[in-house]
């Protein structure tokens, strides 16, 4: 029994080295030049990246956010002045009405003038909203030209080009492990026989 047991272990050492030395003519053959430092110097050049646009977005919103209080303000203004305006030149336009139309025309400009404020306040927000979607394009652009699109899908297809050979060299190199195991077996079944 105590010698079966040492065949059966020596056996197994026996497989393991063969095993130990196919992966280690495996890890041989795979390239030693990959370049971990060329990986990280991507990958922090892409954080400094981010935070660079993260800083431009950071103005951008900031300038929206200043320009939107100055057309609050400003529109607040002009309603409080168009106010103020309207109720005495309307007194003044009825009071006067028929001894000088100049009040009465003054009412109709002062509404012309309210209704071009108005058309004026509307382009400006369009403009400005115009503005921010520029901005987020240009910050996509930037974000896909950073990335490297192009180079990275050449660099892709390559690696699975290289995955695929490595993966063939693998499965010949296990189908030729099987077979030894196979014959092997019979072997050991053959000795065990006799």
């Amino acid at each position: 029994r105590m010698r079966a047991e040492m065949k059966k272990m020596a056996m197994e050492l026996r497989e393991k080295e063969k095993r130990l030395k196919l992966l280690l003519d495996d890890w041989n053959k795979r390239p030693k030049t990959i370049d971990r430092s060329q990986y990280t110097t991507r990958i922090m050049e892409s954080i400094r990246q981010v935070h660079k646009q993260k800083k431009t977005i950071q103005n951008i919103m900031r300038d929206i956010r200043d320009v939107s209080q100055d057309i609050n303000m400003t529109s607040q203004k002009v309603t409080r002045t168009e106010t103020v305006a309207d109720e005495r030149m309307y007194k003044a336009a009825q009071s006067q009405a028929k001894k000088e139309t100049a009040y009465v025309e003054s009412y109709r400009n002062l509404a012309t003038i309210r209704e071009s404020f108005d058309e004026l306040s509307g382009l400006i927000k369009t403009k400005a909203r115009l503005e921010s979607e520029k901005a987020e394009f240009q910050t996509k652009i930037q974000q896909l030209q950073s990335r490297g699109v192009d180079q990275n899908m050449e660099q892709v297809l390559v690696d699975l080009r290289q995955v695929k050979s490595e993966n063939a060299q693998l499965e010949k190199d296990l189908a030729k492990a099987a077979k030894k195991k196979k014959k092997k077996s019979k072997e050991k079944a053959a000795e065990s026989e006799d």
